[in-house]
C-alpha cells in the first residue's frame, strides 16, 4: 500500500504547467479576413494605422500583423486582441459566435463579455454585447422575471373615495342597536362606525 502512494506523490513532480499562449486557439480564417477587409473604412483603424505609420510616434497599445497569405490588408491588435471595424453585421457575427454557438450555450452578459473580450476589441464592445444577450430570444425565453410588474397608480374619485359597510341585523341586540354601519374615507383616512 504505500509503495502506490509513494508513487502519486511522486506523479506531479517533473510537471509543469502550460501558459495559455503556447495553445493554438481555433480561428474562423473567412471571419478574420472579414474583419481585416473591413479595417480601410473604420475611422479608428485608420487613425491607428496613420499613428503606427509614423516612426517618431508611435501607440504602444496597436500592433499590425499581416493577414496570412495576402499581407496587403493587415490585421490589427489593439492590447493584443484583434480589433473589429465598425460594422453592425461584423460585430453581430463576433457576438454571436461566442453567444449563439452550440458550445457556448448562450451564457449570460458576463460570460459573453468575457469570451468576446479574450481575442476581440472595439469601443463600447461591453454595451454591444449587453444590447445584444438582451435581445437574444432564446434567452429571454428561459428567463425568470425576478421582477414583479406593478399596476400604475389610479387616483381613487371622488364617488368611490368612500366605502360604506353594513352590518346587521345583530342578534341578540347591542345595546338596543340592531345594525352597524361602517364608513371609511380614503382622502382623509378616517373612519366612522354608526350604530342604529
Amino acid at each position: 500500500m504505500q509503495i502506490w502512494s509513494k508513487e502519486i506523490e511522486a506523479d506531479n513532480d517533473q510537471v509543469v504547467a502550460l501558459s495559455d499562449n503556447i495553445w493554438i486557439r481555433l480561428l474562423d480564417t473567412v471571419l478574420w479576413d472579414t474583419i481585416a477587409k473591413g479595417l480601410p473604412n473604420d475611422a479608428v483603424a485608420q487613425e491607428a494605422m496613420k499613428h503606427l505609420s509614423k516612426t517618431e510616434v508611435s501607440p504602444t497599445n496597436w500592433t499590425l500583423e499581416p493577414s496570412g497569405e495576402d499581407s496587403s490588408t493587415p490585421f490589427l491588435f489593439y492590447n493584443g486582441r484583434l480589433y473589429v471595424a465598425d460594422e453592425l453585421d461584423l460585430r453581430r457575427q463576433v457576438v454571436s459566435d461566442h453567444h449563439n454557438a452550440s458550445t457556448a450555450g448562450h451564457p449570460g452578459v458576463l460570460a459573453t463579455c468575457h469570451s468576446v473580450h479574450t481575442s476581440y476589441w472595439w469601443p463600447g464592445l461591453s454595451s454591444f454585447v449587453r444590447n445584444y444577450v438582451k435581445g437574444c430570444a432564446i434567452c429571454q425565453q428561459f428567463k425568470v422575471n425576478t421582477q414583479l410588474l406593478k399596476p400604475s397608480l389610479v387616483p381613487i374619485d371622488a364617488l368611490s373615495s368612500r366605502i360604506f359597510h353594513l352590518s346587521g341585523p345583530l342578534l341578540p341586540p347591542l345595546r338596543s342597536y340592531r345594525c352597524l354601519m361602517d364608513i371609511m374615507t380614503y382622502k382623509v383616512k378616517n373612519k366612522y362606525c354608526f350604530a342604529f
